[in-house]
Formats: structure tokens, sequence, C-alpha cells
């Protein structure tokens, strides 16, 4: 198996919403993606990613070690490449992976002007005139 070793010459960029029903009837749902990131670390070269429920259900932010990156918020350089991350959508913060809208911006126009490579997001901006679903709040605040 590629990866562990560090063999791989690829990585892998995770956005999250891995979990699935166990019936795979329905859309949505909450469990454990742990072994989902354990497993694409076992393949690649190092994986980036954020958002989604690890280990007990109140747990949202895993204790992963490198090769696997959860990013939150925060900034990593792999292989020469700068990354950073936000989790979650703007929402109720009293529910699971989600900010306020005040907060949510705050942390995207944080990591913005980190000179990033790669941004990985959850919630992205929508796309106006293409028929793109996103928040057009994340759209205006990425505009230079």
């Amino acid at each position: 198996m590629l990866g562990a070793d560090n063999s791989s010459p690829v990585a892998a960029l995770l956005a999250g919403d891995f979990y699935t029903v166990p019936a795979l009837d329905k859309r949505g749902g909450t469990g454990d993606v742990t072994d989902v990131w354990r497993a694409f670390g076992e393949c690649f070269a190092w994986v980036a990613g954020n958002h989604d429920l690890f280990g007990d259900r109140n747990i949202w932010r895993p204790s992963f070690v490198p090769p696997l990156y959860y990013l939150d918020g925060e900034t990593i350089e792999v292989d020469g490449i700068k990354i950073g991350g936000i989790c979650g959508i703007i929402g109720n913060p009293s529910r699971p992976q989600r900010r306020t809208e005040d907060d949510d911006l705050r942390t995207l126009e944080e990591l913005l002007s980190q000179l990033l490579d790669v941004l990985l997001m959850h919630e992205g901006p929508d796309g106006p005139g293409f028929g793109q679903r996103g928040d057009p709040r994340i759209r205006t605040c990425c505009q230079p």
C-alpha cells in the first residue's frame, strides 16, 4: 500500500461530507469518518482537509498527526505548498460545524491574507450567472 512510507507522489485534499447513512437511502447524516481519513493517509503522501465528524459525536477537531492535517482556521506548508482551511458553514454556532457570519468571514480574510497556494473550504462562494450554489457573502469577501 502506498503512502505510509511516503512512496506516493500524490497528495489528497478533502473538503468534507465523507459520511453517508448505512442504507445509502438519503442525503445528510453524521457519523465518524476517521477510518476514511486514515485510508486516504495510507494511499497518499499526505492528506489535508476539513469538515466532518471524527470519533465521539462531540469531537469536531480530530487529533491527527502528519501526514494527516486537519485545517480549520490555520495553515500548513507541505512539499512547498501553502494550504489553509476553514471548516463548516455560516449559521447558528450552537449547531455542529457552524460559525457566525462575522467569525466565518474574519477567519476567511485572515487565511486569504497569508498568500495561500490552496484554500480548502466546505462552504464556498456562489457563482451568479452560472447557476452555482454557494454563499454570496463569501464571494463578496473574496473579491479584491
